[in-house]
């Protein structure tokens, strides 16, 4: 027998494990930002628009950074 979970379940951050507070469609930790729900049991966080201080992705390079 499967049981059918709620939507409304309370669901906990992957990174510290607090609750997950509801806004609009999306969950947020204090902590750790935003996350979305992607199937039953999946949360994914959502990006972060990209920081000066972020680091170099393989692909890139300097010249990249600086026109940034």
């Amino acid at each position: 027998m499967s049981q059918s979970k709620s939507t409304s379940q309370r669901r906990a951050c992957p990174s510290c494990g607090e609750p997950l507070q509801p806004e609009g469609e999306l969950l947020r930790c204090a902590d750790h930002g935003l996350f979305f729900t992607y199937g039953p049991r999946l949360l994914v966080h959502v990006a972060r628009p990209e920081t000066p201080e972020s680091p170099l992705m393989p692909w890139q390079t300097i010249a990249e950074l600086l026109a940034r």
